[in-house]
């Protein structure tokens, strides 16, 4: 699974970076570059059964001096909710604990004994949690062994639902992939899934996959007939976000030339580590999904119709409202037996 919210990072460094020139919050996180899908702003919606997104801020003997406006900001009742507290000896206990209450435990850890360095000026933390059920679950005794192809070219057994019914689908010429969209119960959310036609079609894919084709593609999803199987699966990874933000231009921020004057009024700061731990699991009932990051800041058949066996490397995203803004995104390339 690849790292999935780098474009919810880019809004609050904007955000941080701007300060009150631009600190409409429903404006930040609704904005979106053309240019990129990963580098999407999203607008996280209150919806019934959903945890938004809630953050907290830990800094060193700093909480005094933050801005008005930075502290107005993450305090607010937007998308970001978000603690304030000082970094001291209890900081990783006290973390770890807000992000366990905050995933309903399923991501336990976030934080080391090494979270505060010595360098280390302020901490921020955002966690996700996010639980559906099926609109229609699958049936368990339809479930059956499958093999799931991975990137890496070895097979991994495991169980597989299936279901066959109607669903908001389409075959995309452009992109060479099924997309087939599942309705969560009492939720504005839907889960989207983009299945390659060929086993090694998701580089090319996430490759191609822009904000403009995402837009295209969402809107060319019909009513169709379709025999899905989907493997049933629990993953979990950490990442380090640095690289990937480095490589879709963000870079200031991680050196001395970069600018967060928007929480001090000084440009005393910089990002010196970013990190992400990711969690989903996929079954008959529905899918859950957490995740929680830490970013350092130091100074300086019965019917005829199409099937779609999810068997190999796919991607994946969660999508709230009409407007379809990503909650979650990933890409699974390589899954555990189950």
């Amino acid at each position: 699974m690849m790292p999935a919210l780098l474009w919810q990072q880019l809004t609050v460094e904007r955000a941080k970076r701007v300060g009150v020139n631009d600190r409409c919050v429903p404006e930040l996180n609704t904005r979106r570059p053309s240019n990129d899908l990963w580098n999407r702003s999203v607008r996280l919606l209150d919806v019934a059964g959903a945890s938004v997104q809630c953050g907290r801020c830990d800094s060193k003997g700093l909480k005094s001096k933050l801005l008005p406006q930075f502290t107005e900001f993450i305090k607010s009742d937007g998308a970001f909710r978000t603690l304030v507290d000082e970094l001291d000896e209890g900081l990783v206990a006290r973390s770890n604990d807000w992000v366990r209450s905050q995933t309903n435990g399923k991501i336990s850890k976030v934080l080391d004994s090494n979270a505060a360095e010595e360098d280390a000026k302020m901490l921020l933390l955002n966690a996700i949690h996010f639980k559906g059920d099926w609109w229609e679950r699958f049936e368990k005794r339809l479930s059956y062994n499958g093999t799931f192809k991975n990137a890496d070219g070895t097979d991994t057994d495991m169980k597989f639902m299936f279901k066959r019914r109607h669903f908001e689908y389409a075959l995309d010429p452009a992109l060479k992939t099924h997309v087939i969209s599942l309705p969560y119960k009492d939720v504005n959310a839907r889960f989207i899934l983009l299945v390659p036609l060929k086993r090694a079609g998701v580089k090319t894919l996430s490759s191609l996959l822009t904000a403009s084709e995402w837009a295209r593609v969402m809107g060319t999803l019909r009513n169709t007939s379709v025999a899905l199987s989907m493997p049933k699966f629990v993953v979990s990874k950490q990442y380090n976000l640095i690289k990937p933000l480095e490589q879709l231009g963000v870079k200031k921020i991680f050196s001395e030339e970069a600018d967060l004057s928007g929480m001090l009024g000084t440009k005393d700061l910089f990002v010196s580590a970013m990190e992400q731990v990711s969690k989903l699991k996929l079954d008959e009932e529905g899918s859950e999904t957490d995740s929680a990051t830490l970013m350092r800041i130091s100074g300086k058949a019965a019917e005829e119709g199409e099937s779609v066996s999810a068997d190999h490397p796919f991607i994946f995203a969660v999508t709230v409202g009409k407007q379809n803004d990503i909650l979650f995104m990933g890409q699974v390339n390589k899954l555990p037996p189950t």
